[in-house]
């Protein structure tokens, strides 16, 4: 009698320790990181205890008189009691509702919903087979976001501190061209090839919205995903153009025929889901005017799966180093709200930026610049 009272009590810790985890598992959107932490400390708590009671009703079995068989029945009984070690390997057999515990840097767990749109759909398993993919939507090794020279779209209304006012357009983007690796669109693991290109301009509103200059890019990259860390290894070319109107205005103005053909290399490191910092060196095996080192490095907050209409903030700061301004060259932030599609994982951005560096129109590459600069920006 003893012994089935003993088996009774097994199976009910069980079952109450299972009902405690659900509740204390269960998502508070309303207690945010404390709730969670909370929670994760309940449900360990839980399997703590119940592991404690269940030895200690499993000692008493055996004090009773059970023989062998009789324990061996016992752990039939409550398999879940038979080993502290093969705890969660039991929990993933017995098609419990609860999904084991994990800690994960790749992405959020499943069914989390960070910036208030679940991602169940978007997230993949670390152990996904790869596959090719053409023209897959993403970026392996997204631009920088305070890079000013970076490609992407964007639309710019900048005061300088000499006094005047301009429009600085961007029409460009940076696109996968082809893939081999997860189906991942957010954050892509795998090989990837992407060409980018970019047409960055100044207007100047004070006159007639004249364009003073343009600065063209173009490039090819492979990248390699794998896990939090991304590098980059490709090609790009830059040159700096005036606009015919500036030269009318100014004939006296020296026309540089700024230009580079670069290697650039580059490697990018998520600490945290939304956190992000990176570095790069490029070497230019052809120049004119512009030298053959450039360094590039920044830190940038920004999230990294899809929002809801409400967005989320985005902070960014970069520094770029040019071996023709001997090695001076420019810093960037930029602080503002920022929105993810869902759709192509494409990030709009709309906020404030300050420039303080020579200037980056290449066209006046050593003339010093310090501007304040609301924009909106797009990159996919």
């Amino acid at each position: 009698m003893i012994r089935n009272a003993i088996t009774m009590s097994l199976d009910e810790i069980q079952r109450l320790s299972q009902n405690s985890m659900l509740q204390a598992t269960r998502p508070r959107p309303e207690a945010g990181a404390a709730g969670f932490v909370t929670g994760c400390s309940q449900t360990l708590s839980v399997k703590i205890w119940s592991r404690f009671l269940g030895a200690a009703m499993l000692a008493a079995w055996a004090v009773c008189g059970a023989s062998g068989p009789a324990l061996s029945a016992a752990g039939d009984t409550a398999p879940w009691l038979k080993s502290y070690v093969d705890w969660d390997a039991y929990e993933a057999t017995r098609g419990s509702t609860l999904d084991p515990l994990r800690m994960s840097t790749i992405g959020p767990t499943k069914g989390v919903a960070p910036h208030g749109v679940p991602v169940r759909a978007y997230l993949h398993e670390p152990t996904e087979s790869w596959s090719w993919q053409f023209l897959p939507a993403g970026n392996a090794y997204p631009s920088y976001l305070a890079g000013v020279q970076e490609p992407r779209m964007q639309t710019n209304i900048t005061w300088d501190a000499s006094g005047r006012w301009y429009w600085e357009p961007e029409l460009g983007g940076r696109i996968a061209l082809l893939r081999y690796g997860n189906r991942d669109i957010f954050r892509p693991q795998g090989f990837e090839v992407a060409a980018e290109g970019a047409a960055i301009g100044r207007l100047d509103l004070a006159e007639n919205v004249d364009l003073a200059s343009v600065d063209f890019r173009g490039g090819l990259y492979a990248s390699y995903a794998h896990g939090n860390h991304v590098t980059k290894l490709g090609y790009y070319h830059m040159s700096a153009h005036l606009g015919d109107e500036f030269l009318l205005k100014n004939p006296g103005f020296p026309r540089l025929n700024w230009a580079r053909d670069a290697f650039v290399l580059g490697h990018s490191i998520y600490v945290a889901q939304d956190v992000r910092i990176y570095g790069e060196v490029a070497w230019a095996f052809y120049t004119d005017v512009s030298k053959e080192w450039e360094f590039q490095f920044g830190v940038e907050y920004a999230p990294v799966y899809p929002t809801t209409i409400a967005g989320a903030p985005f902070a960014a700061f970069n520094v770029h180093l040019r071996e023709e301004v001997h090695f001076g060259g420019n810093l960037t932030a930029q602080a503002g709200w920022a929105w993810r599609s869902p759709a192509n994982a494409g990030l709009l951005r709309m906020g404030l930026q300050y420039y303080n560096g020579e200037s980056s129109q290449f066209s006046y590459y050593d003339r010093f610049e310090q501007q304040v600069t609301f924009g909106i920006w797009y990159d996919y």
